[in-house]
């Protein structure tokens, strides 16, 4: 029979479609994938593409983050290329911790992801099945714990996926291991920030340390990858899981242009006050003790005739008791939040040493101060609300009511990268903003980094290639993690 007989035409159109933006690729690709490769497979596709509407909304593919298209990919900071993020865009996968309203509307989409994930799945042949079943089942919580300290209940995710999430921290370890040698071998202060310029070396160099890798693996995969049976269903399912990780960074990094736009300047009135480090009295607190000491200095400053509050300049009005509540409650919060994120490719020990302080708390306590007195807004995690935005400092009327109990994801990452700027882009505890602009571009040109990894992991391979780098993917880690006991 002839593979035109396989599918309608309005099938075949379905497809091309949806697939070139999960695929990343022309649409002339996917008619050719499609009718050549995949004909067989054409007829299942389209109706699980077909039903999706109904089982969330005619959105449900931006609503996943599940397309990247050709023309997402831009050229960024060093001229290195990366993915604009695109409105949907958004991290909202990334936080346990949701007001009802929108954790109903996560848990939807959670189930969307893992319903149509068993549905491309099981829309195969059972050779097909059998061969995809390894990358393509859903990841235990056990597993996907480990990338998610904390969670109580981790986003769901395929085996595949999981294995992206270890790439992803592999490659920063690989970077972090390359910015240590590179101290060594130059000698150069510990406490000392590195200079951009080696950060961003040492991150190019990681990338390509991968990149030989990953093309090792598939090279010597190749001949078995051809005797693998092939599947688009398949390839629909792993680029949607690389895809949603490709838009996070994006959405990251718009959170990263944020916190730089709130920075630089308050960090400049800081200084015109002459607050240019972090404060002695912060030194070596305990916990219970630097809330207080943190309560006091940011009341001194900031309150009602403090200090530092000038009418006609940049701190142009007093914080509340409120506010200043706000401040020294979300600093431990998010403090907490950023060991936790960074100890999630790093050890716990290392992570608390260098930002568990008081007076690192000082510098959080700071973040929240900035976005205060900047007005700071970012996108809601959300769409659908008639303000696509929202501030990182909660309103009044909103803390008041007492229904802001802890950042939302947003306005959390806003401050924990405003924070990761103040920290890294100084030394000795200082508050200057001189690097800042340079860490900022560097935090940018590292999470392009990440996005090219799985740009090249994931995009024009077979299902088959995918299938074998995904073993490779998990045999590697369980070395290292044997390696590390």
């Amino acid at each position: 029979m002839p593979p035109r007989a396989l599918y309608r035409t309005d099938q075949l159109e379905i497809v091309k479609r949806k697939l070139p933006g999960i695929l990343t690729s022309t649409i002339k690709e996917v008619a050719c994938l499609a009718k050549h490769c995949h004909p067989d497979e054409v007829n299942h596709l389209a109706i699980i593409l077909a039903e999706a509407p109904t089982l969330l909304h005619h959105k449900w593919l931006a609503q996943i983050m599940g397309s990247v298209p050709i023309n997402a990919w831009v050229e960024g900071p060093d001229s290195e290329p990366y993915v604009s993020s695109p409105k949907d865009a958004s991290m909202r996968f990334l936080s346990e911790r949701l007001p009802k309203r929108e954790r109903t509307k996560r848990d939807q989409l959670e189930t969307f992801r893992a319903v149509l994930f068993q549905n491309l799945l099981s829309g195969m042949t059972t050779r097909r099945r059998h061969f995809h079943q390894p990358m393509l089942g859903i990841a235990s919580q056990e597993e996907l714990k480990r990338c998610f300290p904390g969670w109580t209940q981790p986003p769901t995710e395929t085996n595949f996926g999981l294995e992206l999430l270890h790439l992803e921290n592999s490659l920063d370890a690989t970077a972090t291991y390359e910015e240590q040698k590179w101290t060594r071998e130059n000698a150069h202060p510990e406490a000392e920030a590195l200079p951009d310029g080696v950060i961003r070396q040492c991150s190019a160099k990681a990338l390509n340390l991968w990149l030989s890798q990953l093309a090792h693996w598939i090279r010597e995969d190749t001949l078995e990858a051809e005797k693998g049976p092939s599947s688009m269903l398949a390839l629909v399912s792993a680029n949607l899981s690389a895809n949603r990780a490709t838009l996070e960074y994006s959405a990251l990094d718009n959170r990263g242009v944020e916190a730089a736009e709130l920075t630089v300047n308050f960090l400049k009135a800081l200084n015109a006050k002459g607050i240019t480090e972090v404060p002695f009295e912060m030194e070596a607190l305990a916990p219970g003790a630097a809330l207080n000491v943190l309560k006091g200095i940011l009341q001194g400053g900031f309150s009602h005739g403090g200090t530092f509050i000038d009418p006609g300049g940049f701190f142009n009005r007093p914080m509340t008791d409120s506010d200043i509540n706000i401040v020294v409650t979300w600093a431990s919060q998010v403090q907490n939040c950023y060991i936790q994120c960074q100890a999630a490719s790093k050890p716990f020990t290392a992570v608390t040493a260098a930002h568990g302080s008081s007076n690192n708390l000082f510098i959080f306590a700071l973040t929240l101060v900035g976005a205060f007195y900047q007005h700071t807004r970012t996108s809601q995690e959300f769409t659908g609300r008639s303000n696509p935005f929202y501030s990182v400092f909660p309103g009044r009327a909103l803390h008041k009511s007492k229904r802001v109990i802890h950042p939302p994801t947003h306005a959390l990452n806003v401050l924990m990268q405003t924070y990761g700027l103040i920290f890294f882009a100084n030394s000795n505890w200082d508050l200057l903003p001189d690097r800042v602009v340079a860490r900022a571009e560097t935090k940018r040109i590292k999470k392009s980094h990440l996005q090219q990894l799985l740009h090249f992991a994931t995009k024009g391979r077979s299902s088959a290639e995918l299938v074998l780098l995904h073993g490779r993917l998990r045999a590697f880690r369980r070395q290292s993690m044997l390696a590390s006991t």
